[in-house]
């Protein structure tokens, strides 16, 4: 699944042999599968549709798809597109508890993101002007006793009559605010249901000491996702379990230790979601300026009885 299948020319797609796809229950992203292939047939669809209508038991009116309809399903497919991708990189061998943490937050970050783009603008109102003095508009003291119809009481008049019809005028809801309110209980509800999950991965410090024994994250993403407090509570419970289980073990010598398995220099590199590293370019140590000396005297001591066989081992 690429996210350059959806820009492909419609014709291209038709060339290509691609049939629309229905959604089922047994398989993940189907919704989404359905929808992006709808979209790569858009002018097919269309052009079924105005065929259709024309036949005489063909499609209702009301069953084509509009302008509207098709920019619905566009939204809705950026909002599952997350999803799918997680759920594809998932297909894949190599990730395991370590990746789950940075995948639920990569999902209810996407949310959220489609939540503040479809929520309502809300426009501030200007600052009251001062308010000018009002003229005086009684009659003069000799003419009391005449009855006249002031120019400035018809304009109030006017006015007032003017705003109230205004005031009860209903504005008509657009395609994009109609669209808006009814994608935004969704998403709603769907960070809601992810965040229940998040408060569970909290409480699962099976989760959090994976992603510390990952050579590739330890605490990374935890500096940059977690308030300070979470991040301590979670390394405090990776400190107590290593203590509790594995502290009491012996620790082997360089002697002992079994000589290190190199991979094959054909075999390539794995790459890695950007949704498991926060989206940041710069979630990994910058190797090229590895300062080898710092590294060798901030290691910790152990007992060497032959240390040029030591420093042999190490030699890249």
């Amino acid at each position: 699944m690429s996210d350059d299948d959806d820009d492909n020319d419609d014709d291209d797609n038709i060339q290509q042999g691609l049939q629309l796809v229905a959604d089922n229950d047994t398989r993940w992203n189907s919704v989404f599968l359905m929808i992006q292939r709808a979209l790569q047939l858009k002018k097919s669809v269309d052009l079924y549709c105005l065929q259709s209508t024309a036949e005489k038991d063909g499609l209702s009116r009301e069953d084509n798809l509009t302008a509207d309809d098709w920019e619905v399903l566009s939204e809705i497919r950026d909002i599952l597109r997350p999803f799918a991708k997680v759920n594809k990189a998932y297909e894949r061998n190599g990730l395991t508890l370590s990746g789950v943490v940075g995948a639920m937050g990569f999902l209810v970050d996407s949310l959220q993101e489609n939540l503040e783009r479809l929520s309502p603008v809300t426009d501030v109102a200007p600052p009251p002007t001062p308010s000018r003095p009002q003229r005086n508009t009684k009659l003069p003291s000799h003419l009391q006793q005449f009855h006249v119809d002031l120019p400035t009481s018809q304009r109030t008049a006017s006015l007032q009559a003017a705003f109230s019809q205004a005031s009860t005028a209903i504005e008509e809801p657009t395609a994009e605010t109609t669209m808006a309110q009814a994608l935004r209980p969704s998403i709603n509800a769907a960070i809601a249901k992810l965040q229940e999950y998040n408060a569970l991965l909290h409480d699962s410090p099976a989760y959090w000491i994976t992603m510390i024994l990952h050579p590739g994250h330890r605490v990374r993403w935890m500096d940059l996702c977690l308030s300070q407090q979470s991040r301590d509570s979670h390394v405090a419970t990776f400190k107590r379990c290593f203590q509790s289980q594995y502290a009491h073990l012996d620790v082997p010598t360089v002697e002992d230790t079994p000589e290190p398995v190199i991979l094959s220099k054909k075999r390539p590199a794995q790459k890695t979601d950007s949704f498991l590293t926060a989206n940041r370019s710069d979630y990994y140590d910058d190797v090229t300026h590895h300062d080898e000396i710092n590294a060798y005297l901030t290691m910790p001591r152990n007992q060497v009885g032959k240390p040029l066989e030591w420093w042999k081992d190490r030699i890249t």
